[in-house]
């Protein structure tokens, strides 16, 4: 398994999503993206505490602020831990240092996980990583995936890391309704430059 902590800490901000790295085209795109294919489809009156899971930067951190009381945020680069503290002023950070079972995280309504699961390194890393989510307990969990007719993951992370690893739609529902969870939507928007699934998934 590569050492993504020490991977991601040498990738430029624009693609850690560090607000000074991002234009405005791109801010509003995600802003927009998280209002109308997130935020229409939650219940946010039953959101007291959330989880942005790969919070980059802190761009949707500081959204999340907006009607959770408490807002985390989990990455696995330091300096991005950083840079969300001082845009978003989250409740808590935490950094991914080993397995994601691992990591000591508190209980939320709702895990958000924008533009970052295709950064992950396999297909079960990603089953990790929901197995964690779930662990949680949340009411909610929301992200994307970059979309195939075929589950792929790469056979080089260090050179593939953008683009690591693509989902089936029908595989990802899987994987959710065996842990309980009830596709709520999943939307195709037209202003991605890769076909990217939006997820919203219900307890």
């Amino acid at each position: 398994m590569i050492d993504l902590n020490n991977h991601w800490e040498s990738v430029d901000h624009g693609n850690r999503h560090i607000i000074k790295g991002m234009s405005k085209g791109f801010k509003d795109k995600h802003l927009n993206n998280f209002k109308k294919y997130y935020l229409e489809y939650i219940d946010t009156s039953k959101v007291t505490s959330s989880l942005d899971w790969g919070c980059g930067g802190g761009l949707l951190s500081k959204e999340l602020k907006n009607f959770s009381k408490n807002v985390y945020g989990v990455d696995v680069s330091t300096h991005s831990l950083k840079m969300c503290n001082e845009y978003a002023s989250p409740t808590k950070t935490f950094l991914l240092t080993n397995g994601p079972l691992e990591i000591d995280l508190p209980n939320v309504d709702l895990i958000l996980a924008n533009a970052i699961v295709w950064h992950f390194p396999t297909l079960d890393y990603f089953k990790q990583v929901i197995d964690k989510w779930v662990e949680l307990n949340p009411k909610y969990i929301v992200f994307n995936t970059k979309k195939k007719e075929k589950t792929i993951e790469t056979k080089n992370y260090s050179v593939n890391f953008l683009n690591a690893l693509y989902l089936k739609d029908s595989d990802v529902i899987d994987l959710f309704k065996d842990k309980g969870y009830t596709l709520v939507t999943s939307n195709v928007p037209n202003n991605t430059k890769q076909p990217s699934t939006y997820f919203v998934f219900k307890k």
